[in-house]
């Protein structure tokens, strides 16, 4: 069939519908598998499809319009007041105003943190075992080959010892 005449199926259609420029969110909102949605953009008839839907549909309103609309409930002094109380704590909690942040006494800034890390890592580093190679230069032991080093010294240090009276 060719694109002009290919019709998109009820899932396909629900798809289209649920377009929103993200695929993976139109999928999720559509019941279809992410793999299936970017199939179906693939398709020439379901890119048609999604060129072609009205430009009045409804559309769910995103976080910018949601505030505005509840600062506008708000203020709005012929609005019952539970009706602006209620306004005012769903602007508040979008704006995470009643999350409370917890302190921990420090006061660092992300750099200080970047530093602080960067001189444990340093500090780690130069505690960690290194083994000899044949050129006399100190490598610093992987965790593999310390631990597989401990593991077979263990092992034969314990096989000796079954033997022992």
């Amino acid at each position: 069939m060719s694109a002009k005449t290919q019709k998109p199926t009820a899932a396909q259609q629900k798809f289209i519908d649920c377009w929103n420029g993200n695929c993976r969110e139109s999928a999720a909102i559509a019941g279809i598998s992410y793999a299936h949605a970017r199939d179906l953009l693939t398709r020439d008839y379901i890119k048609q499809a999604i060129r072609n839907r009205p430009e009045n549909r409804e559309v769910i309103a995103d976080r910018r319009e949601r505030q505005q609309f509840w600062t506008h409930i708000m203020r709005d002094e012929n609005e019952a007041t539970a009706g602006r109380l209620r306004a005012s704590e769903l602007l508040g909690k979008s704006e995470t105003d009643f999350c409370k942040k917890p302190d921990t006494g420090n006061n660092f800034s992300f750099t200080d943190f970047v530093k602080a890390i960067s001189e444990r890592r340093k500090k780690e580093a130069s505690q960690m075992p290194t083994a000899i190679d044949n050129n006399g230069i100190g490598n610093v032991l992987t965790d593999r080959e310390t631990s597989s080093r401990y593991l077979t010294s263990a092992s034969l240090s314990d096989k000796n010892e079954e033997h022992r009276p």
